[in-house]
């Protein structure tokens, strides 16, 4: 047997978890025995518990040992008592929890829970060892003690591979090396330098609003400054003092310790910008070159009022740093938003950064004197040279209005910072461009294309006025946004929706038609209503409204439908999938039953809200038999891939998908029966034994009809046949239906009215 052999569970969330398990697996390769450790085990990898994952669990022959890792020191736990408490009640809970997970299993005795300390060299012996509420606490160079490696044998090497196999995740978001799910964000993306292991930036989403937000991190155990908190929290100071200026990145949550980090991990985050960056924008050849200027303008006042802010203003004098064509944004109404502002100085603080860096690609946008000695030699003309060079990307035509520009801009560029022109002086050179072109100068106000929207940006559709609070997704077809109608007068909000627009007229003139089609039939409670559609195509314009429906994508559950589950309260994940199947059979049957084809089932497209789901997006909806012209591949039967013509049951192929992790392959079966009969196989049965042994929590607190039953038979499509003991599908002209005699469909453990 391999020895001190470490089974990584999930990413680490800062760097003493790292340290603590590369520390025990060193010092694991000599001990005797077989060893495994899981770390970052995740028994609730949700977006709403990333606390709960459990830092290291220790299998080993001496039996299981839970083990929470903080970058504490001795006189932490002695001075934060009630922290420190608090933390061995969360540690104890997930010590039970594990117990609980093998007992029935594997007798592996006491589990106990345990606190490993990695900051500095704390050694106790076991006479003076803390025991906060009964947890011990132990430092690393404890680390036989802490796993009770001279102990008595209990665990032979098939018992531990064994609670192995018990504890290690069956289900769980495939993971990149890196955080996906933290602070109640998911899908998480890194934007800052990896090598920058104390301060992290993410871009992330709200799980169930989908808004986009910047999420800034510190691990203060990467750090070995004293005063790192300090710094960590320079950034978020620096926008707080600036939340009155337009030119700034709005905050939504203030400097916080993260939850179930006490002393090790801080953050705040930010409303994510959809402000295309300067260098995206200026690929826009409808951005004028009188608006261009209007824009430069505005950029060098705002860099103006960042060093030296006017007597009213609370903010002090600020350097930025790290002014290029992509941290510099271009918001809808041509005015300036200064982002990435991790390398940030206020007045004399002392910089952070090293003496000399690596800007890579972005070089040529600092200074020389900042190239050649660091930021800490950064002064407000460094600032002038990094805006000026990056605002000339603007002006490279052969024209007047552009030549001119450029040398004004050229000024601030000068080799030697003393050269350089003054702030005051470009802007005046900047004002004294006129542009003889009057149809410019009227459209530097005016709406930009869809694709440079931003929040707060206000689009008029249908008599009305929608304003924008987040880009939703977009592609090669069209744009999706979250938006709010205002009233015209009073800027009172009323309902959120969905807003669709599409780029290309003759797709344009396709996705009006489809919902139209499916308008007035999207009354069924599992189906998005359509208040709102387009008499015609236009550029730049909404094509129809959804009722915006407060969730998450089904795609976002993929591989965590267990946990989701626990979550809202239901005993079964099957019974919770199997509830949600004939929803939405019950909704796409009151299309199938207009003769109606929905065209585009996929989980993307269903959305979750607790207990029940919501089909959307009608883009691809037609009449049955005729020709499709687009599909999710991985979900279309042949035909539709083929282009030949759709069926309603080419909507219950959509089902066919092999289940995800963690996703039962009971439930799969039934989705996979619609698949079988689109195709004119004959469905196989499927017995009550095969599918979950108690009905779905919520189909037991609702007690009511199943979608589609009392109606229509073509309104539902999945049944339970009590006299035959199977669930049975059955295939139609106009779509699959309940047996004739239409019996409410009874989960086991429900009596068939």
């Amino acid at each position: 047997m391999a020895h001190g052999f470490s089974f990584s569970c999930g990413d680490f969330v800062n760097a003493s978890e790292r340290h603590a398990v590369d520390s025990l697996k060193a010092r694991l390769q000599g001990a005797g025995g077989h060893w495994v450790l899981l770390s970052n085990l995740s028994h609730a990898q949700h977006t709403g518990r990333r606390a709960d994952e459990i830092d290291i669990v220790a299998i080993g022959p001496p039996g299981v040992s839970v083990i929470e890792v903080k970058h504490w020191d001795a006189a932490y736990v002695k001075r934060q008592v009630a922290i420190v408490d608090a933390e061995a009640d969360r540690i104890d809970a997930k010590a039970k929890r594990v117990a609980g997970a093998l007992r029935a299993r594997l007798d592996a005795g006491f589990v106990a829970g345990k606190i490993l300390l990695t900051k500095g060299r704390v050694r106790y012996d076991d006479a003076r060892r803390p025991q906060p509420r009964g947890v011990k606490v132990f430092g690393l160079p404890d680390w036989s003690a802490l796993l009770d490696a001279e102990g008595p044998e209990r665990l032979t090497p098939e018992d531990i591979e064994r609670a192995t196999q018990l504890l290690a995740p069956q289900s769980r978001i495939a993971l990149r090396g890196d955080l996906r799910a933290f602070a109640g964000l998911i899908n998480l993306e890194r934007m800052s330098d990896r090598g920058d292991a104390f301060h992290r930036v993410y871009r992330g989403q709200h799980p169930t609003r989908r808004d986009w937000v910047i999420l800034h991190l510190y691990d203060l155990s990467a750090s070995e400054a004293d005063n790192a908190l300090d710094l960590a929290c320079r950034e978020f100071e620096t926008i707080q003092r600036w939340q009155k200026a337009r030119f700034m990145p709005t905050l939504l949550d203030s400097f916080q310790e993260a939850e179930g980090y006490p002393g090790e991990l801080h953050f705040f985050s930010l409303v994510g910008p959809a402000a295309p960056a300067l260098q995206d924008r200026r690929e826009d050849l409808q951005w004028t070159r009188a608006a261009r200027v209007a824009l430069a303008r505005a950029a060098v006042d705002a860099l103006a009022e960042l060093h030296q802010p006017g007597p009213d203003s609370d903010a002090a004098p600020t350097l930025h740093r790290q002014i290029t064509p992509r941290s510099l944004r271009v918001r809808h109404n041509n005015r300036p938003l200064f982002t990435e502002l991790s390398l940030t100085r206020l007045g004399d603080a002392v910089t952070l950064a090293p003496a000399a860096s690596d800007f890579g690609e972005l070089a040529d946008y600092y200074a020389p004197e900042v190239r050649s000695g660091g930021l800490a030699v950064a002064a407000p003309r460094a600032d002038v040279f990094s805006l000026c060079a990056s605002l000339r990307v603007l002006f490279d035509g052969d024209d007047a209005v552009s030549r001119a520009a450029d040398a004004a801009l050229a000024a601030g560029c000068a080799e030697a910072p003393e050269q350089r022109a003054s702030l005051a002086d470009i802007a005046a050179a900047l004002s004294d461009l006129g542009d003889t072109d009057a149809g410019e100068v009227a459209d530097i106000g005016a709406l930009p294309a869809a694709a440079f929207w931003d929040e707060d940006t206000v689009v008029p559709f249908q008599q009305s006025r929608y304003k924008i609070i987040g880009r939703l997704g977009g592609g090669g077809v069209g744009q999706t946004f979250k938006v709010v109608e205002l009233d015209t007068d009073t800027e009172e909000r009323f309902g959120t929706y969905v807003a669709k627009l599409v780029n290309d007229a003759a797709d344009g003139r396709t996705v009006i038609r489809a919902y139209k089609l499916a308008r007035a039939h999207t009354t069924h409670p599992n189906l998005s209503v359509i208040p709102e559609i387009a008499p015609e195509w236009e550029a730049d314009r909404f094509l129809a409204l959804m009722k915006w429906v407060e969730g998450m994508p089904l795609a976002d559950l993929a591989g965590v439908l267990p946990i989701h589950a626990e979550d809202i309260g239901e005993d079964s994940a099957e019974g919770l999938a199997l509830h949600w199947l004939l929803a939405l059979c019950g909704a796409l049957g009151q299309l199938h039953r207009a003769g109606l084809v929905h065209g585009d089932v996929s989980p993307r497209n269903i959305i979750v809200q607790g207990g029940s789901v919501t089909l959307t997006d009608y883009d691809t909806v037609l009449r049955s038999g005729e020709t499709p012209s687009r599909s999710t591949a991985i979900y279309a039967s042949a035909a539709v891939q083929e282009r030949v013509r759709i069926e309603p049951a080419d909507d219950i192929y959509a089902g066919r998908r092999p289940p995800a992790h963690g996703e039962s392959r009971r439930c799969c079966r039934l989705a996979r029966a619609g698949c079988q009969c689109a195709a004119g196989r004959p469905v196989r049965a499927l017995s009550p034994a095969r599918l979950p042994q108690r009905p779905c929590a919520l189909g037991r607190r609702q007690q009511r009809q199943a979608p589609g039953v009392g109606g229509d038979p073509a309104a539902g499509h999945l049944a339970h046949d009590g006299a035959a003991g199977t669930v049975a599908v059955r295939q139609t002209a106009g779509g699959v239906t309940f047996p004739a005699h239409r019996p409410e469909p009874a989960l086991p453990g429900r009596r068939a009215r």
